[in-house]
This record gives C-alpha cells, structure tokens and sequence, in this order.
C-alpha cells in the first residue's frame, strides 16, 4: 500500500463563491442562465473535492482512507466533535465517518475545508468557523 500525501487543507474552494456571484448575475441579466451557472459550479465543486484529497479522478478507496484518518483527527477537536454530533442527530444510523463524509457534500465542503485547514494551522476549531458551519447545516435542515 502506498502511503498518501497529507490532506490538502491549504486548498481554497471557490466554487460557492461562483455560485454566489453568477446566481446573482443570473437573476439580474436575462443572458445569464441560471441552469448553467448550477451545473457550472456542480463542476467546479467535484474538481475542487477531488483537488482536497490529491486525486484528478474519484478513487473510493483513497477518499474514504483520508476520511477515516480526517474524522479520527477532527473528532478530537471539541468543537469539531460537536459539529459531528449535530450531523449524526440528523442520521437515523449514525457512523461517526458517514456523519464526517456529509460535510465534504456541495453544500459544506467550503466551509468543512475552511474547518480543517483551521484545525491544522491553529492546532483547534475556532468557534466563529464552527458556527458558521453549524448555521450553514441547520438552515439546510430547516428547509428540508
């Protein structure tokens, strides 16, 4: 087995910020699709997951070995853990790396990578980027 490179949590997502600014266009200028720019940014956002765990195609394998160790890693930053727990109160069998995997969907990756790399370069959770995170969760909630 190789061994993996770190997780690349110097990586910047952009692709919310696409959808912000073109969605916004989209409502604004009748030659601005709003199909279009979801499917653009539906693109942008698997690219960009990908890119956080060194791959150009998806490898199962390598994504959940990196999500293991990820979660092993962030469960023990207290305020991470309570992120986790949030996830798992909405599963009605919760695994702790399933609930952790439901952060890298499109509508948190961002945000969950904007957490790890916090974690990584200040050794802990800070709790503005948690709550983010946390109201970016539960606003997804209230509308399903």
């Amino acid at each position: 087995m190789s061994i993996l490179p770190p997780y690349n949590y110097t990586f910047e997502c952009t692709y919310k910020e696409t959808e912000k600014k073109y969605l916004n266009d989209a409502d604004n200028d009748p030659d601005v699709d709003a199909d279009d720019v979801t499917f653009l940014c539906e693109e942008i956002y698997r690219f960009e997951f990908l890119k956080c765990f060194h791959l150009d195609e998806f490898e199962d394998d390598i994504i959940n070995s990196y999500v293991k160790d990820l979660c092993a890693t962030c469960s023990k930053d207290p305020r991470f853990k309570a992120i986790i727990d949030l996830v798992s109160a909405h599963m009605k069998e919760p695994d702790l790396e399933m609930c952790f995997m439901q952060l890298f969907s499109y509508h948190f990756l961002h945000l969950t990578q904007a957490c790890i790399k916090q974690l990584y370069v200040c050794k802990q959770l800070g709790e503005t980027t948690q709550q983010e995170l946390i109201q970016a969760y539960n606003r997804l909630h209230e509308l399903g």
